[in-house]
Parts: C-alpha cells; structure tokens; sequence
C-alpha cells in the first residue's frame, strides 16, 4: 500500500532491478531476431557468448530477459526466462 501511494518516480527510486541478482554472470546482448527465438526456447547461435556457464539474456529493445545456459555445443539455450514481450 505504501508503495502503491507514492508517485512512479518515487517508487523506481526505491525498487531494485530483477537482474541485479544475477549481475555477477556475463551479459549476453540479443537482436531483435534472437530475442523472438529464445522467449520460444530455442538455443541460440551468439557470436560473443562466454564459452561455458550461465548468462544473463538481454533484448536490444526488451532489456531483461531472463537466464541461459551455454551448451557443449557453444549455442545458449534459454533457461528461465520472464517474459515473452515480443
């Protein structure tokens, strides 16, 4: 409630973004093509992803969107992902 009281700008003042949480993994920067493909699931062929471990997936124009993993095969599959916003 006390949220819901203040004005929008107020209120992003206070409030975190999701992916701080996960800021120590590396970004991972789609297009918009890219984008469509991982919010369906599908692993993803990234010239500049890290050769293995979690990465944070980002939308060029959606920002935040969500988690992958890099496969043995060197493509990212999405692995939790928040949203589909396209």
């Amino acid at each position: 409630e006390r949220l819901e009281g203040l004005a929008e700008a107020d209120r992003e003042a206070l409030l975190l973004p999701m992916d701080l949480l996960v800021a120590h993994l590396p970004a991972v920067e789609l297009d918009e093509e890219l984008s469509i493909l991982a919010t369906r699931g599908s692993p993803l062929l990234v010239a500049d992803a890290p050769g293995q471990g979690w990465v944070r997936l980002y939308g060029r124009v959606t920002g935040f969107l969500g988690l992958g993993e890099v496969l043995g095969d060197g493509r990212v599959g999405p692995r939790r992902m928040l949203r589909n916003p396209l």
